[in-house]
């Protein structure tokens, strides 16, 4: 069995999105280690298209119970997520039929300047 050694390198700016959250990932004061906040967050974000595009048999029983526990993650994140807002986040909703509605949802803004301007959803629009 072999093993993956990635090595990821992010430039950032220390006022982007990318350097804040650089910066608090790095800081050391976050409930888990570096490693373990970012596959966490890989896993539950990317996890389940892994298998189904790495693995395009795999039965739906199979599959259900690690689409659950992503699931599972993310709503607890977006929980938590809104507990820190200072009023309620108007929730988007998305159409099954749609599968462009979900990829602009979860699309970084086209800018790739320093600052990361670009059209991004506001939920509290």
């Amino acid at each position: 069995m072999s093993k993956y050694r990635i090595r990821f390198q992010v430039t950032a700016s220390p006022s982007s999105r990318e350097g804040m959250v650089l910066d608090y990932l790095l800081a050391g004061e976050t409930p888990y280690p570096l490693r373990d906040m970012v596959m966490l967050s890989v896993q539950s974000f990317w996890l389940p298209l892994a298998y189904r595009e790495r693995l395009k048999a795999l039965p739906a029983p199979e599959l259900e119970p690690l689409i659950r526990s992503c699931v599972l993650r993310l709503q607890m994140q977006q929980q938590y997520l809104q507990s820190l807002s200072p009023r309620p986040l108007q929730t988007p909703t998305f159409s099954d039929s749609d599968p462009e509605s979900h990829r602009r949802a979860i699309a970084l803004p086209e800018s790739r300047s320093a600052d990361r301007t670009g059209e991004v959803w506001d939920p509290f629009a």
